[in-house]
């Protein structure tokens, strides 16, 4: 079989899915803490960073954990049995991709 798709492409035949849910800005107690700092260092307001952090989101806002949670279950699902060897970016469009 090669490398040719990698460990996706080794276990495939099994049954088997191997696939990547990339978060973006998901609202959690760690992103909190993280603009927290970010202001200390800065000498901001956390709500200073918060809202430039947001900004930068195409969406406009941060990831819920409930969404990125069904991202994940909907790879582990019956009807992803097909989808192997994919990047899901949950990032409300934070990364431009090509």
């Amino acid at each position: 079989m090669g490398n040719r798709g990698g460990r996706a492409a080794e276990v495939a035949a099994d049954g088997v899915t191997v696939n990547l849910v990339l978060p973006g800005r998901i609202e959690t107690e760690r992103l909190s803490s993280m603009n927290e700092a970010m202001a200390a260092r800065r000498g901001v307001t956390p709500d200073a960073v918060r809202d430039a952090s947001r900004a930068d989101i195409p969406a406009g806002r941060f990831g819920t954990p409930e969404e990125y949670a069904a991202a994940v279950l909907f790879l582990a699902s019956a009807p992803a049995s097909y989808i192997t060897g994919a990047q899901l970016r949950c990032d409300g469009g934070l990364v431009r991709a090509h």
